[in-house]
Formats: C-alpha cells, sequence, structure tokens
C-alpha cells in the first residue's frame, strides 16, 4: 500500500529511477562517463564537485543540475557588480592584484575564438570539403563559415553542460578535422543544425550510460517543446535509434525490465506465477525471461508465448530509445582527442568555466595531433576496447580469458612492429620501430604521446596478462610474452619490474639460474637513469648476489661481478635506525591490515602516530604524516616558471595541472638549462630566502589547480617547511622528481619533521612490526643521506627482547622493561 501511495509523488519517481539503476549496476561494471558527469561511479554515493556533498549516484545529475542553477545565478549577479566596479577602477592606475594574466587564458569561452592550434595538417581542407559535401553542407567562404560556426555555438546564458560539450565539440573540428570521416561530418553537421531543446537533451542522453532507456523516465524540466517533441526530432536525423521487437535480445529485455516499475513486472508475470502480489521484482523478472525463450507453447491468440510476454513488455516500457554507435564514438573520439591528459576530466571544464577552479597561466601551441591519420585513432580506439575486456577479466580473475586476450595483444604487437621472434636476446637499447608506418615510428618514439598509439596499449595488455599466464603456471609463455615487450622497447618506466619479472621467472621456475644472472648483469651495466631505475637496479643487484651464490656455492666472486652488484652503495649501506616499542590492540595484531598501538595520550594511533607521539616527546618536533606530499608541493611552489614555461606540445588545452611530459624523461631533457639555473639557485639560498619566495608564490598562486597542491590547511606551513629544509636538500630532491616525476613523486619517507625555533627538518621512514624496507625507499633514504638531509627509520616492535632491549628509546612501555628484567613480573 505504501508503494502505491508513493506513485503520484515526484519522490516515488525517483525512488523507482535510483531502484532500477542500481539493480542494472550490480550486473555490469561501471562504464566512464563519456562527456560530463560521472554517472558511472562504482560507489552509491559521489561528492557533488561544485558543494562537495555526497549525492546518490542516480541522483547527481539532478542535483548538480540546481547546484550549478545556483551558481549561475550568483555569478551573474557578481558580474553586475564586477562591471560597476570596473567603471570606478577605470581612472585607477593601480590593478586589483586578483586580475591577472591567467583570466586570459583562463577563460576558455571567452578566448576559444583567439586560440588557434600552430599546426595544419596536409589536405585538410580537402578533407574537410569532401565530408561536408556528403554531409550536404557546402562551405561558401571564411566569412559565412565563420558565421556558421558562431550560430552553431551555445550562447553565454546556455547551460554549463551544453557551453561544455559545444567546447570539446569544437576542439576536435578545430584542431583535428583529418580524424572525421564522411560519416562523423554527417553527424557533425546534424547536431549543429539542431534547434536548442534536441540538442540539451542529446547531451543530456550523452551524459547517461549507454543503454536503452525508457523515455518515460527521462524527466529534464528545461528542454524546450518537451522531451518527445525533442526524440522526435532527434530520431528523424538519424541520431537516435528506437528498440523493435525484431532486434531485442536477452540483454536488451534485461535492460528494459529493470527499467519498469515492480507492478508493471509483476503485472506481466502475474499469469505464469502464483501469488505474484508477494514475490520480488528479481523473481518476477527471472520468470519473464524465462517465458521469452518459450517458442513452442502457443496462447488463444495463436502466438507463441515468447511473441506474446515480448510484445506485453515492449508495450509496457513504450519507447525506449539510445543514441546510435556512431554519434556515441564521435563525441568519445572528441573526448578522447581533447582530455589527453589522465587526471583532467570533464567536471574540470565545466568548474573552469563556471569559475569555481582556475587553470595555471601558460601557453597553448601545438605543432602536431595526437593522432596522425584516421586510421591511428580507430586503431587505438580498438585497441582500448581489448584493454577494457582484460581489465574486466583480471577483475573476475577469469586467468584462462586473460590469458587469451594477452595472446591476441602479443600477436597485433608482434604484426605492427614486425617482430618475428621475441626468443631472442634481449637489447634494451632497442629502438622502437613501426613495420608499416612512417608517421607511427615517429610517434612511438615521441617522450608522451606514444602513450596515444595502439602500440603502446598493446604492450600494457601484454604485461598485465604476464600475471594470468603465471597463476595458470605457463611460465614459457610468460618469459616469452616478458621477452617480447622488452624487446619492442615500448613502456621503458617499466623495464625494470619486467626485467625483475622475467629473473624470477626464469630462476624460480624454469631453473635457468645462469641465463638469469646474464640478464640482471646486463641490465646492471646500464648508467641511464631513466631506463632502469634506482629502486630496481638494488634489486636486480640484490638478485643477481643471490642467483651467483647459489649457482656457485664454492667459489669467490669476479671481481668484474662484485663490482657491477656493489656499484651503489646504496644496496648495502647502513641506514640510521630508532627503535620504539608500541602496544598493539591484540584484535588488529596478526590480521594482515594497518597495526593499531596504544598511544602516548592512552587513545588508539596508527603506527605513524606512534612515532609522531615519541618524537615529539623527546625533542619536541612538529611532525605530519605526509608520504612526500610536503615536498611535492614545494616543488611546484618554487620551481612554477620552470613547470609553466613554453615547450611545444606539452599544453594542448587550457585545463592542465602539470605539463604532458612531466614524468617522462623529456621533462629535463627540453628545459635543461632552465632546470639547472633554478636549482642551482635554490641551493644557495637562505632559509629566509627559501620561505619568502615560497610565500610570494603561495599569495600568487593561491587557488590554482597545480598538481601536488592541495591549497588546504595541512599546506599552510610549507614557507616554514621550505626554510627549515634548506635550498641544498631541497634542489637535490626536485632535481630527482624533473629527471623522473612518476618514479620518484613516490616511496618518499612516511613522516616529515621539523622544528621553526632552529630551523631543523627530519624525513622519517616508519617499519611496524612486521615490515621491512621496499628498494625504492631505500633509495630515496640513500639520496637524502647523500645530499645532507637528516633522515633515519623508526622501527616499531611490540616486545623488549634480549636482542632489541639495548637500542630502544624512550619508556613508553616501562611495564614491557621492568618484565624483562624481572621474570617474575606477569
Amino acid at each position: 500500500m505504501a508503494e502505491d501511495s508513493d506513485t503520484t509523488g515526484g519522490n516515488a519517481e525517483r525512488k523507482r529511477r535510483r531502484e532500477s539503476v542500481v539493480e542494472t549496476l550490480r550486473k555490469s561494471p561501471p562504464q566512464r562517463s563519456v562527456l560530463l558527469e560521472a554517472n558511472g561511479a562504482a560507489s552509491s554515493k559521489q561528492a557533488c564537485p561544485v558543494c562537495m556533498e555526497m549525492v546518490a549516484s542516480c541522483d547527481i545529475n539532478q542535483h548538480l543540475d540546481e547546484c550549478l542553477a545556483m551558481v549561475e545565478s550568483k555569478e551573474a549577479e557578481k558580474a553586475n557588480l564586477r562591471s560597476a566596479v570596473d567603471i570606478l577602477k577605470e581612472s585607477s592606475t593601480r590593478l586589483d592584484d586578483v586580475v591577472s594574466t591567467r583570466k586570459e587564458n583562463l577563460t576558455y569561452m571567452m578566448h576559444f575564438e583567439k586560440w588557434k592550434p600552430t599546426f595544419a595538417p596536409k589536405e585538410r581542407d580537402d578533407q574537410r570539403s569532401n565530408g561536408r559535401n556528403n554531409a550536404k553542407v557546402v562551405s561558401v567562404d571564411n566569412a559565412k563559415k565563420d558565421e556558421r560556426d558562431q550560430a552553431s555555438r551555445p550562447r553565454p546564458n546556455a547551460p554549463y553542460y551544453l557551453r561544455a560539450f559545444q567546447i570539446v565539440f569544437d576542439f576536435l573540428v578545430e584542431t583535428h578535422d583529418h580524424l572525421l570521416t564522411n560519416s562523423d561530418w554527417r553527424i557533425h553537421s546534424a547536431i549543429n543544425n539542431l534547434e536548442r531543446g534536441p540538442k540539451k537533451l542529446l547531451v543530456r542522453l550523452f551524459n547517461r550510460k549507454h543503454k536503452w532507456l525508457r523515455s518515460s523516465n527521462l524527466s529534464y524540466h528545461d528542454i524546450e517543446g518537451g522531451i518527445e517533441n525533442a526524440l522526435d526530432q532527434l530520431g528523424s536525423v538519424g541520431l537516435i535509434e528506437c528498440l523493435v521487437q525484431e532486434e531485442c535480445g536477452q540483454t536488451e529485455y534485461e535492460v528494459v525490465l529493470s527499467s519498469l516499475r515492480t507492478e508493471e513486472v509483476k503485472r506481466i508475470a502475474q499469469p505464469y506465477v502464483r501469488k505474484a502480489k508477494s514475490i520480488s521484482k528479481s523473481i518476477a523478472v527471472a520468470t519473464i525471461l524465462d517465458r521469452l525463450e518459450d517458442h513452442v507453447s502457443r496462447t488463444i491468440a495463436g502466438t507463441t508465448v515468447g511473441e506474446s510476454m515480448a510484445s506485453q513488455v515492449l508495450k509496457a516500457a513504450g519507447r525506449v530509445i539510445r543514441i546510435k554507435n556512431a554519434a556515441l564514438q564521435l563525441v568519445e573520439k572528441a573526448h578522447v582527442v581533447f582530455f589527453t591528459p589522465d587526471d583532467i576530466h570533464s567536471p574540470a571544464l565545466l568548474l573552469a568555466d563556471l569559475g569555481k577552479v582556475s587553470f595555471p597561466a601558460y601557453i597553448c601551441s601545438m605543432s602536431r595531433p595526437v593522432f596522425q591519420s584516421s586510421e591511428a585513432y580507430e586503431l587505438y580506439a580498438d585497441a582500448k576496447k581489448l584493454e577494457a575486456s582484460l581489465e574486466e577479466a583480471l577483475f573476475a580473475s577469469d586467468w584462462e580469458l586473460s590469458a587469451e586476450i594477452g595472446e591476441e595483444a602479443e600477436r597485433r604487437l608482434k604484426s605492427s612492429l614486425g617482430i618475428e621472434s621475441s626468443d631472442k636476446e634481449v637489447d634494451p637499447d632497442y629502438q622502437v620501430k613501426s613495420a608499416n608506418d612512417e608517421d607511427g615510428d615517429d610517434q612511438l618514439r615521441h617522450p608522451f604521446l606514444r602513450c596515444l598509439t595502439y602500440q603502446w596499449i598493446l604492450a600494457g595488455i601484454a604485461w598485465h596478462s604476464v600475471a594470468a599466464q603465471e597463476r595458470l603456471r605457463d611460465y614459457t609463455g610468460a618469459v616469452r610474452r616478458l621477452r617480447l615487450i622488452l624487446q619492442s622497447g615500448l613502456i621503458p618506466k617499466r623495464r625494470g619490474k619486467l626485467l625483475n619479472r622475467l629473473t624470477i621467472d626464469l630462476k624460480e621456475h624454469l631453473d635457468a639460474g645462469s641465463e638469469a644472472l646474464e640478464l640482471c648483469l646486463t641490465a646492471l651495466r646500464l648508467d641511464e637513469e631513466w631506463i632502469i631505475q634506482r629502486g630496481e637496479r638494488l634489486q636486480l643487484a640484490k638478485r643477481a648476489k643471490r642467483i651467483w651464490q647459489s649457482l656457485h656455492k664454492d667459489q669467490a666472486m669476479p671481481k668484474e661481478v662484485g663490482q657491477l652488484i656493489n656499484a651503489d652503495s646504496a644496496v648495502w649501506m647502513k641506514i640510521p635506525q630508532r627503535t620504539i616499542v608500541g602496544r598493539p590492540l591484540d584484535e588488529y595484531r596478526n590480521k594482515g591490515s594497518g597495526s593499531v598501538f596504544i598511544g602516548y595520550d592512552g587513545e588508539t594511533v596508527t603506527v605513524e602516530e606512534l612515532c609522531i607521539q615519541s618524537y615529539r616527546a623527546e625533542s619536541n618536533w612538529n611532525g605530519v604524516h605526509c608520504e612526500g606530499s610536503i615536498v611535492r608541493a614545494l616543488f611546484p611552489l618554487l620551481m612554477w616558471d620552470v613547470l609553466f614555461c613554453n615547450v611545444p606540445d606539452v599544453f594542448r588545452t587550457p585545463f592542465q595541472d602539470a605539463p604532458l611530459d612531466l614524468g617522462t624523461e623529456d621533462f629535463y631533457l627540453s628545459r635543461r638549462e632552465l632546470i639547472d639555473t633554478k636549482l642551482d639557485a635554490l641551493a644557495g639560498m637562505s632559509g629566509d630566502h627559501l620561505e619568502q619566495e615560497t610565500r610570494d608564490v603561495w599569495r600568487r598562486e593561491l587557488g590554482v589547480r597545480c598538481r601536488g597542491l592541495t591549497w588546504t590547511d595541512s599546506q599552510v606551513h610549507l614557507p616554514e617547511m621550505a626554510r627549515c629544509i634548506g635550498g641544498k636538500a631541497l634542489a637535490a630532491m626536485f632535481r630527482l622528481l624533473c629527471v623522473d616525476y612518476s618514479y620518484w613523486s613516490g616511496g618518499m619517507p612516511d613522516l616529515f619533521l621539523w622544528r621553526s625555533e632552529d630551523s631543523a627538518a627530519k624525513f622519517v621512514e616508519v617499519k611496524g612490526p612486521r615490515d621491512s624496507l621496499m628498494e625504492r625507499q631505500r633509495a630515496w633514504i640513500h639520496e637524502l643521506m647523500a645530499c645532507g638531509a637528516d633522515v633515519e627509520m623508526c622501527k616499531v616492535v611490540e616486545r623488549v627482547t634480549e636482542r632489541n632491549k639495548d637500542v630502544i628509546v624512550g619508556d613508553h612501555d616501562a611495564y614491557e622493561l621492568a618484565r624483562l628484567e624481572d621474570k617474575s613480573v606477569v
């Protein structure tokens, strides 16, 4: 009764829609939203990007509309006030500090007409004219073209989602029109010629999951002319399709049934189920799906039970629509081209357009397109589909399917690179080369655009599928695939991991210790830091020593081998260590989760918090558990002019928080002189100078989205921390981040301690009772020791023993000490 009474209200409608969406989400993995809104989130709730309120995933669109309508009205009021203030300021020679040159670069809607790419692909005009002739659009001259393009763009008072959609769509046409096929041009023409209401509905549909949708469940009150009229127009130009009985399969019926209300499903299933009113919706759906397969039994009307059931389902659902694949693929193409950085997505564009988020000031310049041809994009899209299939298989622990997908990727990769066999000796200096495309060769060697080639994606698939082969104990196939990836020269950042995995499989599973040892020694002969990372090199050195000792137990190690293994002093260095005793809670002991202890204040704390309390009690240190976030935040503040200097291709849109080459070897190489000059200046700065410069950049760029900076209360002490660390140590750490940000941004010590009174700083790596140092952490400690920074490891033990009682610091667990000295204490 309660359910029937709710059907008349809006709350009941939202509840039914939420239930249907949640049921569908449980059956299928979440997908990434195509353009603007994060509707595919796996969690039941997600944060609104405007007000940060946690909202149910199925209600995020409606909530975002309400928030943004409120924001837009407030922004309009602020704009009126600002215009009045600007009139008063015209006679003043002093500019407001808030107004900066960043505004022209960040207000994308205003400067989109001014900003044009610097590259011009060959025969672009011919491609554009051919495509548009097929689309029945004739370009007479530039003036008429500009007039038409301007008319197709939404007015300034258009809804936020329509403005954002047009920005991304125009970017594809203006910069990568050589990727558009004749079909794409027809779709582009159809979208641009839509009236305002249908276009708004189309963008709304793009933002939803690509599946069949019941038109009666669509509830958008801002669609001019109504939803049904807009759907008619979208169908007439071929942008959407309606579900018909002849094209329905099991999957389509499942989606349609999930969109029906519970009482509707029960009504259809009632003739075939006893007490239909008391059964659940899932049982009713299962009954209907079972009857849909009945093509033998017939009804009174003469049709089969399956046909009758299908007719009832579609009649109850009414009009069921979805966007055509061709239109969806065009928008996905625009999304891939525009959002090249993996960490910048549609909400950033949306919030920047509303003035809620600002981005750094830099010059956008492109000397080349992301994809050289439409064929290159199609190959990339196919590889991404294969990658998505592998992710689903690995998530489901389907090792057989994962291995098969890896084999397909291996076959395609060999064919594209012209590699006949992957059994020959690995050449670490191999330069990757495409077998059939000179432009592809150039992009494969590009420092950061190579990740947008299909060969790069295939190499990643092959790498992730190795785990499935090892699960299936196909170690011969795993070794073959690892050799192929190394031989291809792709994904060089993982070369150290590949070598470590390969040597393990050779030595431990294939009894090829000599081959594994030779591979380790070959890798250790390489000197370039970006070929094999230092932590992985340390791991290879230790493995080489273990393999040598197992193969040659009674023989002395040759001098050359010993020099290679011991070349890096960090392998066997002694790290300063501090040991304290902690009292763990019994329920958290030996559970595989993080240890929980009784702190100095009697409260439960983590192992890191316990160490901070220990240092504070002993030497009055201020401490924060940051795992390197302090250094990663100081890096952009003190290297701002380096990060956002003018380098071709690294800034492609005004919505990036870092250059695209950050994390590649090209970041340092393309700015070597500027970086060296800046680091030398930092190394010579006094503590007060460092503090002042950090504070100046903080005030000037406050709130600007930049990688490493959160502008939260936890970072307000950054200027003070910079003074305590000192210029020499900061310069040494920044140099590592410049050489390889993706590697050295991880593995930093857990704790940062500082004292303002004497400008002291200390880095501490915390290890619990059952933890040990990883090689990247060891490498970081060695680098900090080399530059003169104060660094040590703090080991927390659970009991005082004869072996550790002489090194324990503090008296936190006096009871344990007393028990050790007096055996009678219980």
